[in-house]
């Protein structure tokens, strides 16, 4: 029996057979050639796309974000159920892949948001698989997909600002600082700058010198200031986001200083917003 089977391996190579190639895992299946986006791979697990995810995410952890679990009836950061998601910006794609987490309600399930521009201006597409309880992720991908609603309404009623602004003329829009202390008052500076120039500000992403592979906080306008805007009125104009503590500490450090009631405004965002990170410290 050895001899036949060593016999026929022999046979094999001097027919020029060769063991079949490894199939390369693409997210979206294909239709005569094309990608079809509105068609996840779902035939794949989950660790399919997570390692598809990283291995294009330079194989840097996934950041860890809160995302609401149910949709809202009001606006969509009002649900009443959030839970912690890992989120893979993908290099070379205009794609989040959003992993959802043990605890989570629609856990094992994955949501991509694709971004994409045509002659009506930009598009955001929310689809997803799930391999869990396809209720919660019913629930799940509405939230998402009404956020997603949102955000291109309010891009559509507010152009970014600097749309018309030669690229080549753009502020980098990032501030590095040396600690959480100067962090909002350089960000003031930087954002009252670019206003006077005429390139009022769209987002300022903020480095520290601790924070090496993300940003500490970034401040989001969505419609432009007034041209003759103080720094503290642009910053109360400001929304707030962070992923480092550094950042939560530097907000909080402001909001409990002498200038927070020039800032109610971003005070009472940058308060919702430590909280919920609160929250996903303590998962």
């Amino acid at each position: 029996m050895f001899s036949s089977i060593v016999a026929l391996c022999a046979l094999s190579l001097v027919a020029g057979c060769k063991p079949a190639p490894k199939s390369v895992f693409e997210p979206y299946g294909r239709v005569q050639g094309a990608v079809d986006t509105t068609s996840p791979n779902c035939a794949a697990r989950y660790n399919a796309f997570l390692d598809y995810a990283k291995a294009r995410s330079r194989n840097q952890p996934g950041y860890e974000a809160l995302q609401a679990a149910e949709p809202s009836n009001d606006l969509p950061d009002a649900s009443t159920v959030w839970a912690k998601v890992a989120v893979y910006p993908v290099d070379g794609e205009d794609r989040i892949y959003v992993f959802t987490q043990p605890g989570h309600p629609a856990h094992p399930a994955v949501l991509i948001k694709s971004t994409f521009v045509n002659s009506e201006g930009m598009h955001q597409q929310v689809n997803g698989c799930a391999w869990g309880d396809h209720k919660a992720y019913v629930r799940f991908l509405t939230a998402a997909q009404i956020s997603a609603a949102w955000f291109q309404e309010e891009i559509r009623g507010n152009p970014m600002p600097g749309a018309d602004i030669p690229p080549s003329q753009r502020d980098p829009a990032e501030v590095r600082v040396a600690g959480p202390a100067e962090l909002v008052m350089k960000v003031a500076e930087r954002a009252w700058l670019m206003n006077r120039a005429g390139q009022p500000p769209s987002t300022i992403y903020v480095w520290t010198a601790k924070d090496a592979l993300m940003s500490a906080a970034h401040f989001t306008w969505l419609k432009p200031p007034s041209p003759s805007a103080d720094r503290y009125a642009l910053m109360d104009a400001a929304i707030v986001d962070f992923t480092t503590d550094e950042g939560a500490e530097a907000l909080a450090s402001w909001c409990a200083g002498p200038d927070a009631s020039r800032t109610p405004r971003l005070c009472e965002r940058a308060e919702a917003r430590t909280a919920q990170w609160a929250l996903i410290k303590s998962m």
